[in-house]
């Protein structure tokens, strides 16, 4: 469906879905809700990559983090003992 033909279903220029589809404008709950009816689907639809790209930010997140160096287990020193006076 072209941009124009999705605008006129929605009541909007091609202009301002061209901002909605960017990014550029936020697309309001129930704006949403009639561009899913519009286009046939559900609304979790427009959702589907975003747990993965969620889940890939975390990982991402902590391994940027993750203090300790690649080899940590072989610089960790060796646990002491004590011993009795």
């Amino acid at each position: 469906m072209s941009q124009e033909r999705l605008g006129e279903l929605l009541g909007l220029t091609f202009q301002r879905v061209q901002k909605h589809e960017s990014g550029a404008d936020r697309l309001g709950s129930s704006r949403l809700y009639e561009a899913a009816r519009a286009l046939e689907t559900e609304v979790g639809d427009f959702f589907d990559d975003l747990a993965a790209e969620r889940e890939r930010l975390a990982v991402n997140a902590i391994v940027a983090h993750d203090p300790r160096p690649d080899d940590a287990d072989e610089m960790r020193t060796p646990p002491r003992r004590l011993i009795g006076a």
